[in-house]
């Protein structure tokens, strides 16, 4: 039942024209898994599948 919400999720996402926004906490939950925050203020975000990003 997850897996068919992350797609319909991601195709959504696809068809969107620019940059989310507005706040979507169903979407942080189903794509987010961890973020780590350092001393020097950069973020860390883990995407499910692995994926990772870091924003200072």
């Amino acid at each position: 039942m997850r897996v068919c919400g992350v797609k319909k999720f991601v195709e959504n996402l696809r068809g969107q024209a620019g940059p989310i926004e507005v706040w979507n906490e169903q979407a942080w939950y189903l794509l987010v898994t961890q973020v780590t925050v350092y001393a020097d203020g950069s973020a860390e975000f883990l995407f499910r599948g692995e994926n990772r990003i870091t924003v200072k």
